[in-house]
């Protein structure tokens, strides 16, 4: 009697023994199974952020190396235009930059904003459909001039100033900090070719000047040559 008691307080402790290290194995291959899960996740995985195609007249660079039209332009690039340099980069849904000479910007996109960061101040113009945010900033702090073709834009520059600007306005603006739009937009940002223009215009006054001088020395020289009346 004894020994039945006996042999199955055994078999009992056996029994008890693999349930516990069952539960164990169980709750052990459970948590693996999770961290896996997490580590690897099939669903929900962030999409590949967007390019675009350059298209290239004359000189133009794409983080500091000669680039040419047709090449791909990826987040977080950079691309320059030289004296005679054009470039424009097609986003497909993100909308499109081009960029005239003597300028420079770092891109960089999600599958809903492209965003600008001016690296040398020349004329980039962005166009943006709905619902796609962009803007450009300025780290330099540059005297711009902004044309806005479509849509709206907030502009902020010289330490804290700020302004929405609407399609056909145009400011020029000193600081200039930066420029957002929400999207369904057409704008230019520019600095050579503004400050072209303003060039130009004390060399109009002063090429008025000497055409007026001009009128007035031909006007006296011909009543100088009209002869006397005879009495």
């Amino acid at each position: 009697m004894k020994f039945k008691k006996a042999r199955f307080r055994a078999n009992t402790s056996i029994a008890l023994a693999l349930s516990i290290i069952a539960v164990f194995s169980l709750g052990s291959f459970a948590a693996a199974s999770h961290v896996w899960e997490d580590s690897f996740p099939s669903q929900g995985l962030p999409s590949q952020a967007p390019t675009g195609v350059v298209n290239i007249r004359g000189s133009v660079t794409i983080n500091g190396n000669a680039a040419a039209s047709g090449v791909t332009f990826v987040s977080g690039n950079s691309i320059a235009t030289g004296h005679d340099g054009y470039a424009s980069i097609e986003l497909g849904p993100l909308g499109r930059i081009e960029l005239q000479d003597h300028t420079g910007v770092t891109a960089v996109f999600t599958t809903t904003s492209a965003q600008l960061t001016l690296d040398e101040c020349g004329s980039v113009t962005q166009t943006l459909p709905p619902g796609v945010e962009g803007g450009i900033t300025d780290p330099h702090y540059d005297r711009v001039h902004i044309n806005v073709y479509s849509g709206q834009v907030h502009v902020k520059w010289d330490g804290g100033k700020e302004q929405d600007l609407t399609a056909g306005q145009d400011k020029t603006v000193e600081n200039f900090v930066l420029l957002y739009t929400a999207g369904a937009t057409s704008y230019r940002v520019s600095c050579g070719e503004h400050h072209k223009a303003v060039y130009l215009i004390p060399l109009g006054a002063a090429g008025l000047a000497g055409l007026i001088v001009g009128v007035a020395q031909h006007g006296e020289d011909e009543v100088a040559a009209v002869s006397p009346s005879v009495p």
